[in-house]
């Protein structure tokens, strides 16, 4: 048995990664922690505590203009933007030292500050050195996502990690997002003293309960914030004092400072997730996860892009590639809901794939022989080939139509796009029989499936498991990792 030299690794030194961190050292695990930038993460230097530090000052002012119900007399308050800032970074500073190195050291964990690297799915590299963990906890939390807007990139602007760098009150804030961020730092900048727009581009705090975003939105907009609800940015552009923003429908909003606050998107760089020659490796994770907007990502469907990292394949990088030039080099993709296409036949299809992927010209006659063998694996009625793709299939056909695709097509790489979905125990043992033979055919074969449950990782044992939640793979293991999730759920990941 291997022995490794930490029983769990911790990525990440935000409120997640500390909190794991410190847990499991207290109940005398040995711990690795790692951590690129400050400790404490987003919540301690650019969110929570700013954010309501910020907050906190702003209500101190509002209450000068708010006395009138009490016998007070209301009265625009001096605010002292630099030193309102000022307050913010001491209580910062409060609390640092509950998430200093020092006090994690103390209590007995590794604290190793770099960036880092996966090699296998047990050992870390981080400056060279290599660190190995029974487990892996992802918590590297996320930062703001940049919409792609037109003129964005060649304007100055504010995300939560540098609006709290700001020493001067902005003459009118605009605000491009209307989540939780963006309407914090609408409130708090308004009450200071600022002039602030949000614009939204579907309906503000959309996420939480309408009842109630209904009264915090009437709140807002009578403390004098304009909001634009489903309002579409056609340009953003600097002017001479300032930034504008085209809005249609709205105009041009000109402003003097401008918040990015459209969301947010995982710090995974430097991260990987890499599936060697020959190897299993299966994501699981809940609806809306991310698990096939991953697979449509690496397969490079249009409608998806690579806002960081890259998709490398047998050593080059993929990231720009043509999903066609991707599938000839040797990528498959069998897809959770296979597309009907009516007027091509299953052998015509394969005929003009083949010829694609491998410049094979067969005749019909050849290939309906060569396939003739693999369709009796399947269990698939010879007669299939001739009907039209996936036209009046049922769902156990179609998946079973997907394996002869990747039988015949020999790729390098397959993806495994929640093939279980939708089968009945007879047609999943078929289908996973069929995966099967094409590795026993294909020992070099890389797999990557995904799914939802433990049922088909019975027929199809995988080398390694993923959590993946909210677009980042929270936990890798072996195959005792779906057993836990089996039984204790998605909630005990996130």
């Amino acid at each position: 048995m291997m022995v490794h030299d930490f029983d769990i690794a911790v990525i990440g030194a935000g409120s997640g990664g500390l909190t794991v961190a410190a847990a499991a050292a207290q109940f005398g695990q040995r711990v690795v922690l790692f951590e690129k930038g400050e400790m404490g993460g987003d919540c301690l230097n650019y969110g929570c505590v700013p954010s309501k530090a910020l907050l906190s000052a702003a209500k101190q002012a509002q209450a000068v203009r708010s006395g009138a119900a009490y016998g007070i007399a209301a009265q625009e308050p001096q605010v002292d933007f630099a030193k309102v800032m000022a307050h913010v970074r001491r209580a910062i500073a409060a609390i640092a030292p509950n998430d200093s190195q020092e006090r994690f050291e103390k209590l007995g964990v590794r604290v190793v500050r770099a960036e880092v690297r996966f090699r296998d799915a047990t050992a870390i590299e981080a400056e060279g050195l290599s660190y190995t963990a029974r487990r892996m906890v992802i918590a590297t939390g996320s930062r703001a996502a940049v919409p792609p807007v037109p003129g964005l990139d060649q304007v100055p602007y504010l995300t939560n990690e540098s609006i709290f760098e700001n020493h001067v009150l902005p003459r009118h804030l605009l605000i491009i997002g209307g989540g939780p961020i963006g309407m914090e730092m609408a409130q708090a900048h308004r009450r200071l003293g600022s002039k602030v727009t949000v614009i939204e581009a579907f309906e503000p705090l959309a996420k939480d309960d309408p009842e109630l975003t209904a009264i915090v939105l009437e709140k807002l907009k009578a403390e004098g914030i304009a909001i634009l609800a489903r309002a579409s940015i056609t340009l953003v552009s600097q002017v001479a004092d300032g930034i504008a923003i085209d809005v249609q429908d709205h105009g041009r909003i000109s402003g003097s400072h401008l918040l990015v606050a459209a969301g947010r998107q995982p710090n995974i760089e430097g991260l990987n997730l890499e599936v060697g020659t020959g190897e299993v490796h299966a994501i699981m994770g809940p609806n809306g996860s991310g698990k096939s907007t991953l697979a449509n990502a690496l397969l490079g469907n249009e409608a998806y892009s690579v806002e960081s990292g890259t998709v490398r394949f047998r050593g080059d990088d993929i990231t720009d590639w043509a999903t066609d030039a991707r599938a000839k080099a040797g990528m498959f993709l069998a897809f959770q809901y296979p597309e009907e296409i009516p007027g091509v036949t299953v052998i015509n299809f394969l005929r003009q794939a083949l010829s694609a992927r491998k410049g094979l010209e067969l005749s019909t006659l050849e290939l309906r022989l060569s396939i003739r063998e693999w369709m009796a694996r399947l269990e698939m009625d010879p007669a299939f080939a001739d009907r039209y793709l996936n036209e009046g299939f049922s769902g156990g056909e179609k998946k079973r139509n997907e394996i002869l695709q990747m039988a015949i097509l020999e790729p390098d790489f397959a993806i495994l796009d929640e093939t279980d979905s939708g089968l009945d125990i007879d047609a999943l043992r078929v289908v996973a029989k069929g995966v099967q033979e094409v590795r026993r055919d294909r020992p070099q074969l890389g797999v990557l499936l995904i799914t939802h449950y433990q049922r088909l990782l019975d027929y199809l044992t995988p080398d390694v498991i993923h959590i993946l939640i909210d677009g980042s793979i929270v936990a890798s293991g072996g195959p005792e990792l779906a057993k836990q999730l089996e039984s204790d759920g998605y909630e005990a990941f996130r």
